[in-house]
C-alpha cells in the first residue's frame, strides 16, 4: 500500500498541476496517517490468527476487506 502511494500519489498530483513542493506535503499528510494504523492493524491480525487458524482467519479478513471496500470504495457518479 505505501508503494502506491509512493508512486502513483505524486505522478497523479503533478498531472493535475500540482507542483512537486505541494504533492510531497500531501504524501507527508498520507504516510502520517497510513503508518500509525499498521502498528494496531499487526497485531489485532496476529491476536485473529492465533484465535483462528491461519486458513481461517485469512477468510475472515478477505471478507472484511470486501465490506470496507465496498463502503469506501469509488461512487457510482465517477467515470
Amino acid at each position: 500500500m505505501l508503494y502506491t502511494f509512493q508512486t502513483f500519489v505524486p505522478t497523479s498530483l503533478s498531472a493535475e498541476g500540482h507542483s512537486i513542493v505541494k504533492s510531497f506535503r500531501h504524501l507527508l499528510v498520507i504516510y502520517g496517517a497510513v503508518i500509525p494504523g499498521y502498528i494496531p492493524g499487526y497485531i489485532l491480525g496476529g491476536h485473529i490468527v492465533e484465535w483462528l487458524d491461519r486458513k481461517y482467519a485469512n477468510s475472515v479478513l478477505v471478507y472484511c476487506d470486501r465490506i470496507v471496500w465496498n463502503s469506501v470504495g469509488p461512487s457510482e457518479g465517477t467515470s
